[in-house]
């Protein structure tokens, strides 16, 4: 699926105030897939990032397949706290302390690993380079009309005001209350933390009883 013809991405930009400015466009980093050339790969497993996965799925197939992640430029149009945690915290192009985006786009690459030798004589090389493919999502905005309707139509946003989600049990609060307290935690680092002290419990409770 990303073999010889190297790795699609799809590249997410959003412009302060022009659809169709030929630069100013800012990009959008994630925790875990391929963006930025000279970022060093993630390790990822035993933790499976879902909005990055998410993403490689729809590099392989178009936007009208994936209605999601018009949802997830809609929610990037909108500056929602919740789902810019779900990206890199680190050089994010529209902050969730800031103004959100006017527009955003999406284009599509074809990754590839830098070739040992093309870094020859090179103090510091790139890990990936890539080729432009194609469109793969025109410039949004917000209130573009035929975008809205599809959201609505497809019960992605409500054509009406909603109810706030209230956590209803202790488990739920406590989840909420963390989440608010400590933000996103990074995937791997957490995994290997709950299996870390899983492990470190299970000894203790041998020795001790």
């Amino acid at each position: 699926m990303t073999g010889v013809g190297g790795r699609p991405e799809i590249v997410l930009e959003g412009h302060p105030s022009d659809r169709n400015a030929p630069d100013g466009w800012r990009t959008y980093h994630f925790l875990y897939k391929p963006g930025n050339l000279s970022e060093t790969p993630a390790v990822v497993a035993p933790h499976q990032p879902r909005l990055d996965w998410q993403m490689w799925f729809a590099a392989l197939g178009n936007y009208q397949n994936n209605p999601w992640f018009l949802h997830l430029v809609y929610r990037l149009l909108q500056g929602e706290p919740d789902v810019l945690e779900l990206l890199s915290p680190y050089n994010q192009p529209f902050p969730a302390n800031g103004p959100p985006p006017k527009f955003v786009r999406a284009t599509l690459y074809s990754y590839h690993y830098t070739r040992s030798q093309d870094c020859a004589g090179k103090q510091k090389c790139a890990w990936w380079k890539r080729e432009k493919k194609a469109e793969y999502l025109p410039s949004l905005a917000i209130n573009d009309k035929s975008f809205v309707d599809y959201l609505k139509q497809a019960k992605l946003i409500s054509s009406g005001k909603t109810k706030p989600f209230r956590a209803d049990n202790w488990l739920a609060k406590a989840v909420v209350w963390s989440r608010d307290t400590i933000g996103q935690p990074e995937g791997f680092h957490f995994t290997f933390s709950m299996f870390g002290s899983s492990i470190l419990a299970m000894f203790l409770n041998r020795a001790l009883f």
